[in-house]
């Protein structure tokens, strides 16, 4: 897991924090960044330390340089090539265990981007398909002003409507006092005709 700071791996592999930096930078050191701090996989950090312990070689100093060889003479090249093959399969097993937990905290971080983008492309189709509330607002007072105007009309509709039933009833009474006064005169013209007669 990742819980060992730079500084208490440079202790655990006895080199420099700015050594720590390269080998992170190298990917032979797996790191997360948390906020400010940098933390490294202990197994990639143990498995660091396995093979310089089991890689020792002697360190060529200016004393030494006329050495014809770096590695002690006790040890016979086949000794040395069955220590290549055991380092080689360690690289390649922690390689191989390196590339597996990359590649699996991408398949998380892909599903986890596919589960966004699909919660974003429903929010997106509601967003689409609702109307913002400037508008509702700017419908709400529409409306309300078309109902006033709807409900003056109206009212200006009863009053004209009563007006012209008051007219109505006016000159059908005037119309009813007409026709009484030419049956009285109508009468009246019947009876001075008839009396001359």
């Amino acid at each position: 897991m990742y819980n060992l700071t730079r500084e208490e791996a440079s202790l655990i592999l006895e080199i420099s924090v700015r050594s720590v930096d390269r080998y992170i930078k190298s990917w032979k050191l797996r790191s997360k960044k948390d906020w400010k701090k940098v933390l490294i996989n202990t197994e990639d950090v143990e498995i660091l330390k396995s093979w310089w312990n089991k890689n020792k070689q002697e360190i060529i100093t200016p004393e030494s340089n006329n050495k014809s060889s770096k590695i002690s003479p006790d040890i016979n090249s086949k000794e040395i090539k069955n220590i290549e093959k055991v380092d080689n399969s360690n690289t390649n097993n922690a390689l191989d265990n390196i590339y597996n937990d990359l590649k699996n905290e991408i398949d998380e971080k892909n599903n986890i981007i596919t589960e966004l983008s699909f919660k974003l492309w429903k929010l997106e189709e509601i967003a689409k398909n609702s109307i913002t509330l400037a508008e509702h607002n700017k419908n709400q007072f529409l409306l309300e002003e078309s109902k006033q105007e709807i409900e003056e009309q109206l009212s200006n509709k009863n009053k004209e409507n009563i007006v012209l039933k008051k007219k109505f009833k006016d000159e059908k009474y005037a119309n009813l006092i007409l026709i009484i006064i030419s049956l009285v005169l109508f009468v009246i013209l019947a009876f001075v005709w008839y009396s001359k007669i």
